[in-house]
């Protein structure tokens, strides 16, 4: 459920100048979920999601696509669009080699998360912020070429 509290803005921000970068990758992952019900998370999340980003290579695909689901839900603007930019191109660069061994579950799932960031990456950005290109096009042309090529079996 939701939980708002300036007290628990207040341990996020402390949390995340401290100790987030040591987190496993099942906690990272559980904070970002957790701030798809929470705005409190704000300072906690950015920094999971960044940390996270450095050690992708190393997550299982579900993982990692649950993670890009998660930012494509977080409430309001927890995660910059330059961080989310970084999460989905590292994404892109550690599933997409890989669409064929995925389960079909998991390909919808990607699809998802690469479908809420299109929108995103079309806008015109602020000046300030550096885009990350059209990896969300990439991935979801990837991930139809994959789907295409199991149709029979979706």
């Amino acid at each position: 459920k939701s939980h708002e509290s300036n007290s628990l803005s207040a341990a996020c921000h402390e949390l995340s100048t401290r100790c987030l970068d040591q987190l496993p990758r099942g906690s990272l992952l559980g904070i970002v979920v957790a701030a798809t019900k929470s705005t409190s998370l704000t300072a906690c999340v950015v920094k999971a999601v960044e940390v996270a980003v450095t050690f992708l290579g190393t997550w299982p695909a579900a993982d990692a696509i649950r993670l890009l689901l998660a930012t494509a839900k977080a409430k309001g603007d927890a995660i910059p669009r330059q961080t989310r930019c970084a999460l989905l191109r590292e994404v892109t660069h550690v599933i997409a080699p890989h669409l064929h061994e995925l389960a079909a579950a998991e390909l919808v799932r990607l699809a998802l998360a690469a479908g809420a960031a299109v929108p995103e990456q079309i806008s015109p950005p602020p000046d300030d912020v550096i885009v990350g290109g059209d990896d969300a096009i990439r991935l979801l042309e990837a991930v139809a070429v994959e789907a295409r090529r199991r149709l029979s079996d979706l």
